[in-house]
């Protein structure tokens, strides 16, 4: 792959490459840009896609008839073999010494790589650090792409026809070239860059920028299918563009809001590549971790570490279809 030949170029080659590198990168932002304004072509006049003006239409569900179960048993197949038995292998794996068809399980088993885990340094600090820069990073960049896609499609701003184009390039561009890309932004700036190298926040700002995308493609399709008529009465009434957004558009936008966060959070919280570059004694994050960990052949504490970070996931996607009822239940949104 692009990204594994820019890292091993950059990193294992004999003679390191910076040059080639970023020409590679720039290639990879062009076929991007063309890709976008392909998009942008095809998808034509966001009036297209609006459903939520002055009168309301009305949803209705998919009637799958005979369909129904032979569909449920290709999703049932997927989901066990894409999720279920990974996650079996994990917690397998981190309670026994090793992981064997020739000896049974619960001869091997044994609490030694939890142990590692809450007792080592690194793998607490690890949890600690990625939890909160989840939690900021998700905070902040939720906030950020709610107003940008607002001043992107419902402002007169006059550069607003590339916000799209600059919110979407990030997720077209490998996390590894992203994390090169932050490096050296720290290290030509000077105080501030040596303060962010030297910090979580650093690590926090590249994540963001590399899942912002994220939060920008759960938001434009909800705010393109508010009519711009809405807007306009606002107005009528006397108030400003960002009275308008504040009390009419973006409460209108709550569900694709929550949605935005809680998918950020996990993002987050998962994501590794953009750090490689960036991380260093005191900043660990768990998927840097598990990555120099699991090359030095520490298996067992990295298979805890990485059921760690599966649960944290998985309570945070209940907790947050829970407490946030981020769902879709008979065609409408309860949020």
């Amino acid at each position: 792959f692009v990204s594994s030949y820019l890292y091993n170029t950059w990193t294992n080659a004999s003679t390191p490459d910076p040059g080639s590198v970023s020409a590679g990168a720039v290639m990879m932002l062009l076929v991007a840009t063309l890709l976008l304004l392909l998009r942008n072509k095809l998808l034509g006049a966001e009036a297209r896609f609006v459903s939520v003006g002055g009168k309301s239409g009305r949803q209705a569900l998919l009637r799958l008839r005979a369909w129904r179960w032979p569909l449920a048993a290709i999703l049932a197949f997927y989901l066990v073999g894409t999720t279920l038995v990974p996650v079996v292998g994990l917690a397998t794996m981190s309670f026994v010494v090793v992981l064997t068809p020739l000896v049974p399980p619960w001869e091997l088993a044994t609490w030694d790589h939890w142990r590692v885990l809450w007792e080592d340094e690194v793998f607490r600090r690890s949890i600690e650090n990625s939890a909160i820069i989840a939690v900021v990073g998700a905070v902040l960049t939720t906030a950020f792409v709610a107003l940008a896609t607002l001043v992107a499609h419902r402002s007169g701003f006059r550069f607003r026809g590339t916000l799209p184009f600059l919110m979407l390039y990030p997720r077209a561009t490998p996390g590894i070239i992203i994390g090169i890309g932050f490096f050296w932004a720290y290290l030509l700036t000077g105080a501030f860059g040596d303060f962010m190298r030297g910090s979580i926040w650093g690590i926090m700002l590249a994540f963001c920028v590399r899942n912002l995308p994220l939060a920008y493609i759960v938001m434009y399709p909800t705010l393109a299918r508010i009519g711009e008529e809405l807007d306009r009465a606002g107005r009528a009434a006397g108030a400003g563009w960002w009275r308008t957004s504040r009390t009419i558009v973006l409460p209108l936008l709550k569900p694709a809001i929550f949605a935005s966060f809680i998918l950020l959070f996990v993002e987050i919280i998962n994501d590794y590549d953009p750090a490689v570059f960036l991380v260093k004694p005191g900043t660990e994050v768990m998927g840097a971790t598990m990555l120099a960990q699991f090359i030095q052949g520490l298996v067992g504490p990295v298979s805890a570490l990485a059921l760690v970070q599966v649960v944290i996931t998985v309570v945070v996607l209940a907790v947050g279809a829970k407490v946030f009822k981020l769902g879709v239940a008979g065609g409408e949104h309860s949020a």
